[in-house]
């Protein structure tokens, strides 16, 4: 006997915010709702410490989603391409033009990592930075985080992954420092 699977399909995820009293859209919509647009704020703010206003009314916020489960998992802001959404621990992996619009909130918070002139056309190819070439680096930056490359005159060029610590980057001579993901030239 076959069942009429039409029939047994789930409705759409429809839910009220208790604190707010607003209805939360319909999560296979392009929008982002006010509770998403807090919960991204407020990843930000743990992952990078710049309290980001993504304020609907000025910026236009669309984002894809999973066909499957309907999370979020690409954001565009103003229809560029700001950041992705790692699915294994919902942390912000934001594109060149993402780590810019971050910096321009603050720039002195952010981890980000300062280059050798001479050495910038290579990470711009997306070539991996070693600890040599490092002239400055945030403190507080650890294994793993998201980081941004930046030039000494400022200029955002690349992002990736740290390897060593912040505090160790430029002063240990040997190894890779950052393995760069995004870059300037492919964004």
């Amino acid at each position: 006997m076959k069942h009429n699977r039409k029939k047994y399909r789930r409705k759409p995820f429809i839910m009220y915010s208790l604190l707010e009293g607003n209805r939360i859209m319909d999560t296979k919509k392009n929008s982002v709702n006010i509770l998403e647009k807090r919960q991204l704020e407020a990843v930000i703010y743990y992952q990078y410490g710049v309290e980001l206003s993504l304020d609907v009314e000025r910026n236009q916020i669309e984002v894809t989603r999973s066909r499957k489960t309907g999370r979020i998992k690409q954001i565009f802001l103003n229809k560029k391409y700001f950041a992705s959404l790692r699915a294994k621990d919902g942390f912000i992996i934001p594109s060149i033009y993402g780590w810019k619009y971050i910096a321009s909130a603050s720039a002195s918070t952010l981890p980000c990592i300062e280059i050798k002139e001479d050495i910038a056309q290579f990470i711009a190819d997306g070539k991996t930075l070693f600890s040599k070439h490092v002239v400055r680096a945030h403190a507080d930056i650890l294994p793993g985080d998201e980081v941004c490359i930046k030039t000494v005159k400022g200029e955002i060029i690349a992002s990736g992954k740290a390897i060593l610590p912040g505090t160790e980057m430029g002063i240990i001579r040997i190894g890779k420092a950052v393995k760069t993901r995004k870059t300037a030239k492919n964004s």
